[in-house]
């Protein structure tokens, strides 16, 4: 569970200014605490028992992972709103893997948020978030913690 959490995080992009609006719209709807409701790592489901105490705090430019109350990892997140699918970028910003970026899609429908990462830097981004035999893509389901 650890791992599949390293996936969350980088630094906010404008894509340029016809978009700029729509980044501070999605930023700003991002922001908060997010309750992890399922989790897949590398193609393989985790276990409820792993992710039943996890949250992902959106605040500002960063994300904040935390485990039984107690932050565990912390990213810094891009974000345009202006592809399709929407794309984000997550930079980790301590701990393992330090400095590395993890490219992803994001699809947030009021207070539930889906995020499809793909953790090698030489694949290409997902292009959806439909689930693949075989593949070796994440994802995380959250909804927003009240």
């Amino acid at each position: 569970m650890k791992t599949i959490l390293v996936f969350v995080t980088a630094a906010l992009l404008a894509g340029g200014s016809k978009d700029s609006e729509q980044v501070q719209k999605d930023k700003r709807d991002l922001q908060g605490t997010w309750k992890v409701i399922s989790a897949v790592q590398r193609g393989e489901l985790v276990s409820q028992d792993d992710i039943r105490d996890t949250e992902i705090v959106f605040s500002g430019t960063h994300i904040h992972v935390r485990e039984g109350g107690k932050q565990s990892r912390k990213f810094q997140f891009k974000i345009d709103p202006g592809k399709k699918p929407k794309e984000i970028d997550l930079t980790v910003v301590e701990g393992p893997g330090k400095g590395n970026i993890d490219r992803a899609i994001y699809q947030q429908d009021g207070d539930n948020l889906k995020i499809r990462i793909q953790e090698n830097k030489d694949e290409p981004r997902p292009k959806d978030f439909v689930e693949r035999e075989g593949d070796k893509l994440s994802m995380v389901v959250l909804r927003r913690f009240k």
